[in-house]
Parts: structure tokens; sequence; C-alpha cells
């Protein structure tokens, strides 16, 4: 991208391609809504706030972290993580509420940065 330094650029891009497979396992599929929503998580979750870019909207950093937040609230059982189980009690419409968190966080990106790849 014109204009920014390649420090910037290189962790912008890494976000934008978690964020684009995680709403790309959102999509895909015929399994449960909560199913694709633990599988999409599995790239989100390897996210972090110091891999954004630190022009990154304060908001937007807020709402990527109500999202982490969201998904792991509930106590793992047994050894089967706190994801699991959380997949496991949402409801379609919990699930599906944060399945839009996660596409409109996506588009917020998109908006503001621009495409990128891939």
């Amino acid at each position: 991208m014109a204009g920014q330094n390649t420090k910037a650029e290189k962790p912008l891009t890494y976000v934008f391609d978690k964020l684009y497979n995680c709403v790309l396992s959102l999509l895909k599929g015929s399994d449960s809504i909560q199913e694709r929503l633990f599988n999409a998580f599995q790239s989100l979750n390897s996210l972090k706030l110091d891999d954004f870019p630190v022009d990154f909207p304060e908001e937007l950093q807020k709402y990527f972290q109500e999202i982490q937040n969201e998904l792991m609230k509930v106590e793992a059982l047994r050894n089967e993580g706190r994801l699991k189980a959380a997949q496991k009690i949402l409801s379609d419409e919990q699930a599906n509420v944060l399945a839009e968190k996660i596409l409109n966080l996506f588009i917020s990106i998109t908006e503001r940065y621009g495409r990128m790849s891939p």
C-alpha cells in the first residue's frame, strides 16, 4: 500500500489473511453454524492485538476483543477446551450474531485499508 511503511503493511496483511480465512470458514460447508464458527475461530484465535497496525482504530480493537471474549467465556469441560465448550452451548442465534461480528470486523478492515490479498 502506497504511503505506508513496510512494518505496518506486513502485520495488516497477516490480519487481513487471517480474517479472510475466518470468513471463508463461516461461509463454507453445510455444518451447523456452531461448527463453522468453531472452524472460523481457529484462524481468528491466532490473532493478537499486537498483530494489528499501530494506527488500528481503538473501536475496532475493542470489537475484536469482544468477539474473542464471547467465544472464550465458557469454562472448558474435561480436556475439550473453552472453544469446543462454547460451541456446544451456543444457540443458533448467538452463533449467528458472532458470525456477523466477525464479518463486520473483516468488512471494516477491508474498507479502511483496502483489499490486499489473497
